[in-house]
């Protein structure tokens, strides 16, 4: 209660973006407002008054956070509620309903375009950076959720074939921009990361190695009767039927309201030798670019 105008309020919330650090915020809307920034990770409307704390190891509690209490960006620091706050980033939300005026009575919805997430990248084939920074490589995420997400060891990591493909991805161009916006099975996403960059993870020799299917790749070993185990060696292809001569790949379109778009690849010889059109649709969730959609496919 406004102690000072009985007919105003005022509200107070932490809102939480992330349970880990962002590598920027580049804009805070309150409703369809863009919202004005005032620096120091301050962003201010009329009514709507934001201030962002970035990631920290260690717990902050409300009593110690500078609330921004008007549109000029000035400050107080909270004084009657005590909540730790760790390994979290979020917004301290102030909002003032104007009931003398009878403006901004209803809570404005906030909206935050954000950039991702900071992760430990890949220096080189055997080296994994212990400071983290913003990274679009596939071969870095994946990284990341295996070692974050399902706390796999670094020592089970085959870090030189992981730095391979984040070379692959970088030569080829391509990148993973996906958003992890609500629960999923962890086993579904590293498929979506993977589906970015043609590659595939394997468990082989105690580690957990990452390969990209490219052109022209050089035969590693030369497979001899000595490896094969008596009687067991059976060879098998699939029928025409079953392998696409027509792929459909979904991708995002940021150009156009972050739609879905398609890009489209067929062969008209094999269509004409198979007597059909077989169709693949593969849909990546993490491409946001027509070049790269048109290489995958």
């Amino acid at each position: 209660d406004n102690t000072t105008n009985g007919y105003n309020r005022d509200y107070w919330a932490i809102i939480v973006i992330a349970g880990h650090e962002l590598e920027a915020i580049t804009n805070i809307y309150a409703g369809e407002t863009a919202m004005t920034a005032k620096g120091g990770n301050k962003w201010t409307t009329e009514y709507v008054h934001i201030e962002y704390y970035e990631y920290s190891t260690s717990a902050r509690n409300i009593l110690s956070i500078n609330w921004v209490k008007n549109s000029n960006g000035n400050v107080e620091t909270g004084n009657n509620l005590g909540l730790p706050l760790s390994n979290v980033a979020f917004l301290a939300v102030h909002q003032v309903f104007d009931g003398e005026n009878t403006k901004n009575t209803a809570l404005e919805a906030i909206t935050v375009k954000l950039q991702g997430k900071k992760i430990r990248t890949i220096t080189n084939a055997t080296t994994i950076a212990t400071s983290k920074s913003y990274s679009t490589n596939p071969a870095e995420i994946l990284l990341d959720l295996l070692t974050t997400g399902l706390d796999i060891a670094d020592a089970d990591i085959d870090i030189a074939t992981f730095y391979q493909a984040k070379t692959d991805c970088s030569n080829a161009g391509f990148t993973c921009d996906i958003a992890l916006i609500q629960q999923a099975n962890i086993q579904s996403i590293i498929s979506d990361v993977l589906a970015t960059c043609r590659g595939n993870i394997f468990h082989s020799e105690s580690k957990w190695k990452f390969k990209i299917d490219t052109k022209s790749q050089s035969l590693a070993d030369t497979l001899t009767s000595d490896d094969v185990l008596g009687n067991s060696l059976t060879i098998s292809m699939a029928g025409s039927a079953t392998i696409a001569n027509k792929v459909i790949l979904k991708y995002i379109d940021p150009s156009d309201e972050y739609l879905s778009k398609e890009s489209v690849k067929e062969d008209t010889t094999l269509q004409t030798y198979d007597g059909q059109v077989v169709t693949k649709i593969l849909d990546a969730k993490g491409v946001d670019s027509a070049a790269q959609a048109d290489k995958l496919c």
